[in-house]
């Protein structure tokens, strides 16, 4: 099931579960070698999606079925219920979790332990068809099955959440309003930061309507409840819920007794649901007295069948239980550390191994190491857990680069690994070692690994203090709201720790220190203070404009504004130029352009004129008239193009098109074998296990521009997987609209000269013609450079260097004078 939130999901989901068989939630947020990865593995034969996600499959030969647009193919199906011969063994779903070997397992859920855990949970929520509950978790997060189906078993109605609900905790109080939502299951980063809101918020009474919430996911912290209670009181009932995914979502639930004195730091995992058993054992499997912390082991119905086409690990994971005369029970061996209080609660302890929970996600760090390796400078690597400021789990990575390699340095890792893992797997510090601390019996030694300032780890420009009283404001903001301390006015609030769910607290704070409402696109075109202040105070002054640059269109993002020269002006954004404009000219600005315009409501451009008018307003909202400059990336070097005949219609004069990696109509076509057959997948599945570690994961498939328009937009995107919510529809629909517009173009003869960058990587499955096929349509001078790296590489470091020193060189040379 590969769709977001919507009634064909409902359809997809009771459909799947009618016809006996199971399901598989994919997150169309998730890097596309993941979810090819996740398709195979578990041998899926029917995709059920929806029109807007469908051409987003990474393997195009599977059957696919959007129900928003292809119903009339199943209109004439029988409509009475079909035979299902499903037994309480058979698979309800699969979920995937993280890996020790660096790809993800499949995690086999039966009807027994979904039936076992829905009853269950039902009967301690007391759910009843009064009932409305908020669906909040992402559908490959299992949380969102608890909230579906045991909503389902007890006739309550679910209530789906849209995107606006978490732009502020006032929104949220306004669902629950407007839904008269009765219980909600938060994530226990998200249910923190709640408590906070309402700590500072003068509005501290919750809707009527809500009874019960649910935190879980993730350790508690005990003042936290304590707060909750102080502000809230007895009114809203409260739950802290346990739970592996190999025991079928919640295993345990803890409802405080007032406003008891824990015994930790955290609040307790409480006691497990009907029909699983709960034993802290030792590692002779001998239960441990009361008080004494052991591996805890569950028992009992909501036990998976096990790990999807992983026997091994299946028998080493889920043993056979010594404690019971049922023939074939067995134990999971969840890895986590626990222990029985006094009072027959359970208190969770830690992990005791190298599995770890990061805002909610259980992730083994072996994947992460692994996916590090993969790097051909990376020699060995190790990822750790370390508390920031707050208080938060932080993954680091250490690594130890390989005879003869130049240190790859943070921010080619941390893209290396955003291409291939989740965002909430990607390290927020890098340290190099030169060697990694070993025991005597010749082991890692991770207790010896040097600790990282996580309060600094993240900075990689100069502190500069604030200047004005707003500077001034906004820095106290984000220290307070980030815990770290000293932000300078030119860090950006990505780089020193914020993210989606902190940024809710800064819109309000914003909003308090101005009047003024921001988005998330303003955050991501502004995320430093000096930026952002610039921008509020230009918004909001009555007097001249900021810099003069008032009048800037919002798709138009001053990356490097300063300098004497013509600016050039680079079509799809600025992300795949931070490392760029580190090599440039000094006296060269450079500006980005966004081929749609984000800050309204109107419908995002599906054609290329369309886009070239917008382009070209934007860059008339910074320089007017000629000569111009520019160029742009794969789709965005289309643009320029066409940007310049348009501009030469004018009248206007323009000095530089540069065209970078980008491909002409038909000029890239798949390699045949010799009977004439596209090559086989599992030829494809070869050659990227085998050539992974030399091209890297933005050559996987040979998408070549849906993979740009994902690496343009992966910062937005990550700000968001966090939460394990859908990307808002305004940024959701972008890549679509790009790749409507670039498959509807069609190439017309040039008149003028042009400037064309080739990649010199390329996927070995694709026949390219020669000059990216553009010799056929250029009639002016067509000079040509071939520029290191691959497609999307070539902006990475250190191949970087090499294109801004060509860069300079063409730049320089179409200067007038």
């Amino acid at each position: 099931i590969f769709m977001d939130r919507s009634l064909e999901m409902v359809v997809a989901l009771l459909g799947v579960l009618k016809a006996g068989a199971a399901y598989l939630p994919l997150d169309p947020k998730y890097p596309e070698d993941r979810l090819t990865y996740m398709l195979t593995d578990a041998q899926v034969q029917l995709v059920l999606t929806e029109a807007a996600l469908i051409d987003k499959l990474p393997l195009a030969e599977l059957p696919a079925l959007a129900l928003d647009r292809d119903w009339a193919e199943v209109a004439d199906r029988p409509v009475t219920d079909p035979p299902n011969p499903a037994t309480p063994e058979n698979l309800t779903y699969i979920i995937y979790t993280s890996g020790s070997t660096g790809l993800p397992k499949g995690v086999a859920i039966r009807h027994r332990g979904l039936v076992n855990h829905g009853t269950g949970v039902g009967r301690v929520y007391e759910l009843s068809p009064a009932d409305n509950v908020l669906q909040f978790a992402a559908l490959s997060f299992d949380v969102a099955a608890e909230e579906i189906f045991a909503t389902w078993l007890a006739s309550a109605t679910v209530v789906f959440r849209d995107e606006t609900v978490l732009a502020s905790f006032t929104a949220l109080h306004e669902l629950i309003e407007a839904h008269e939502l009765s219980v909600l299951n938060l994530p226990a980063a998200y249910w923190s930061e709640w408590v906070g809101h309402l700590s500072r918020s003068e509005e501290q009474t919750l809707p009527a309507s809500l009874r019960l919430v649910i935190a879980g996911s993730e350790k508690v912290p005990a003042d936290k409840l304590a707060r909750w209670q102080t502000l809230v009181g007895d009114r809203v009932r409260w739950l802290n819920g346990y739970g592996p995914t190999e025991v079928t979502i919640t295993s345990s639930l803890y409802e405080p007794l007032g406003a008891e004195r824990l015994p930790g730091a955290s609040v307790p995992i409480g006691r497990p649901i009907q029909n699983l058993q709960f034993y802290m054992l030792d590692e002779l499997l001998a239960p441990v007295p009361i008080g004494i912390p052991g591996e805890l082991h569950i028992g009992g119905d909501g036990l998976a069948r096990g790990y999807l086409g992983r026997p091994e690990l299946t028998a080493e994971k889920f043993i056979p239980d010594p404690f019971s005369n049922q023939p074939g029970a067995r134990l999971y061996k969840s890895g986590d550390l626990a222990r029985f209080l006094p009072d027959g609660n359970i208190e969770f302890m830690g992990r005791i191994d190298f599995q770890v929970k990061v805002r909610g996600f259980r992730i083994e760090l072996g994947e992460i190491e692994a996916a590090l390796t993969t790097n051909a400078a990376i020699d060995e690597a190790v990822v750790q857990v370390w508390p920031d400021p707050a208080g938060n789990n932080q993954l680091v990575a250490y690594y130890v680069t390989s005879p003869g390699q130049r240190d790859p340095g943070a921010e080619t890792l941390r893209g290396n690994l955003a291409a291939r893992l989740p965002e909430y797997m990607v390290p927020v510090a890098f340290q190099k070692l030169d060697t990694l601390p070993m025991t005597p019996s010749g082991k890692i030694n991770r207790r010896a690994l040097p600790k990282v300032d996580l309060s600094s780890a993240q900075r990689k420009t100069e502190y500069v203090a604030p200047r004005t009283a707003l500077e001034k404001k906004l820095v106290q903001s984000w220290e307070t709201i980030l815990a770290t301390s000293p932000i300078g006015i030119n860090d950006s609030f990505f780089d020193v720790g914020g993210n989606s769910l902190l940024s809710i607290r800064l819109f309000a704070e914003v909003e308090a220190l101005t009047g003024r409402k921001i988005q998330l696109a303003t955050l991501f075109q502004a995320p430093t203070i000096a930026q952002l202040s610039a921008l509020l105070d230009g918004a909001t002054a009555d007097d001249a404009p900021v810099a003069g640059q008032s009048a800037m269109k919002s798709w138009v993002i001053p990356v490097k504004p300063s300098g004497s020269k013509i600016p050039f002006f680079h079509m799809g954004g600025a992300t795949v130029l931070r490392n760029l404009i580190n090599y440039v000219d000094p006296e060269q600005p450079i500006y980005g352009i966004l081929e749609q315009d984000l800050s309204s409501d109107n419908p995002l451009y599906t054609d290329v004129p369309s886009i070239v008018d917008h382009c070209l307003a934007g860059i008339r909202s910074v320089q007017p008239q000629g000569p111009y400059m520019i160029g742009g990336l794969c789709f965005g070097g289309i643009v320029a193009l066409e940007l310049a005949r348009k501009l030469r219609a004018e009248g206007e004069e323009v000095q530089l098109v540069l065209m970078i990696d980008s491909f002409a109509p038909g000029s890239i076509t798949p390699k045949v074998s010799e009977a004439g057959t596209d090559v086989q997948r599992s030829m494809k599945v070869q050659y990227h296990l085998q050539n992974l570690r030399q091209y890297g994961p933005g050559y996987l498939w040979g998408r070549v521009r849906k993979q740009l328009w994902r690496r343009n937009w992966q910062r937005l995107q990550n700000l968001y997987v966090r939460l394990g919510r859908p990307l808002p529809e305004q940024f959701r629909d972008v890549e679509e609209a790009n790749t409507i517009a670039s498959d509807s173009y069609q190439a017309r003869p040039y008149d003028g000269d042009v400037t064309l960058f080739i990649a010199s990587e390329k996927e070995a499955w694709n026949d390219y013609a020669p000059l990216n096929g553009w010799d056929h349509y250029i009639q002016g001078e067509l000079a040509v450079e071939n520029v290191v790296g691959g497609h999307l590489s070539v902006y990475d470091e250190p191949h970087v260097q090499d294109l801004a020193r060509k860069l300079n060189h063409y730049l320089e040379l179409a200067t007038p004078g």
